[in-house]
C-alpha cells in the first residue's frame, strides 16, 4: 500500500508477524533450549532477530524474542516491517521411572529378608520416595511384595511393580 502525494509515491512496508517456536521434551537433568521463529510470509530474513528458550526441570518455559520493535523491525529487503510478535513455548514433561519390587525367597519360621526395589529411569543422582510391604503369612506359599508411593514426584511419573515372596 502507499500514498501519492502530487510528486511523491511514498511505498510503505506490508506487515509481517513472527511467531516463536514451540518444542515438546522429556525430562533428563540436562538444561533443554528451542530456539527459532516463523514469519507469516515466507523467505524473510531479519537480523539481530531471535527467538529462544529453555529449562530444566518440568514445566513451561517461554520462548520470547529478542531484538524486535514492532512497527519499526523490517526485514532486510525494508519491504515488510514487523507488527506482532507471537512468544512460544518449551514444554518439559516428566520422565517414566519405574519401582519394582525385588523378588525374595524365605524359610518359613525364618525372619523375613529385607525387602527391596529396582528403580530404573532416574537421571543422575535424583532419587523417588516409595515403601515396600508384603501381604502377611507364614504358611509355605507365595506372598506380593507391593512398593507404593506418589505417582507424580518433581520430574518423574513413578509406576510400581510387585514382586512375590516365595515361602
Amino acid at each position: 500500500a502507499g500514498t501519492f502525494t502530487p510528486g511523491k509515491l511514498i511505498i510503505e512496508p506490508a506487515s509481517v508477524t513472527l511467531t516463536a517456536n514451540n518444542d515438546t521434551k522429556t525430562y533428563n537433568g540436562q538444561e533443554q533450549t528451542v530456539t527459532g521463529f516463523t514469519a507469516s510470509v515466507d523467505g524473510l530474513t531479519f537480523i539481530g532477530v531471535s527467538a529462544s528458550g529453555s529449562g530444566t526441570d518440568q514445566g513451561d518455559y517461554g520462548v520470547t524474542f529478542n531484538g524486535v520493535t514492532v512497527n519499526t523491525t523490517t526485514d532486510t529487503t525494508g519491504n515488510y516491517v514487523v507488527a506482532g510478535t507471537t512468544d512460544g513455548t518449551l514444554i518439559i514433561n516428566r520422565k517414566a521411572v519405574t519401582v519394582k519390587a525385588d523378588d525374595k525367597n524365605k524359610t518359613v519360621g525364618a525372619a523375613d529378608p529385607t525387602l527391596t526395589a529396582t528403580v530404573t529411569g532416574l537421571v543422575g543422582g535424583d532419587t523417588v520416595s516409595y515403601t515396600i510391604s508384603r501381604v502377611g503369612g507364614e504358611e509355605a506359599n507365595t506372598y506380593a511384595i507391593t512398593p507404593t508411593g506418589e505417582a507424580t514426584q518433581g520430574n518423574y511419573t513413578v509406576s510400581y511393580e510387585t514382586g512375590t515372596l516365595t515361602m
